[in-house]
């Protein structure tokens, strides 16, 4: 199993985000994407934002604007891969 860090978390976020529409026409139609699917894609989000909450600097949100809070992420992730 791959690591937590944002080279495995971004894709993945990504590809959940742009589904997220296709799920409610999924519904609609009748068919389902698997269960089991779902929770191991919502399971490996899940483990991604605790490892990043480990730093206190993102937990906290020191930072105010979007742009500054976005790099301290991405340090964060690049840390968490470096380990």
């Amino acid at each position: 199993m791959l690591p937590m860090t944002q080279a495995t978390c971004a894709p993945r976020l990504r590809s959940m985000a742009s589904r997220s529409s296709s799920l409610t026409t999924h519904r609609a139609s009748g068919s389902s994407p698997s269960k089991r699917q779902l929770y191991k894609e919502r399971h490996l989000i899940e483990c991604c934002f605790s490892k990043l909450k480990q730093f206190r600097r993102v937990a906290t949100r020191y930072e105010k604007t979007a742009r500054n809070h976005l790099g301290i992420v991405t340090l964060a992730a690049t840390i968490l891969r470096l380990r």
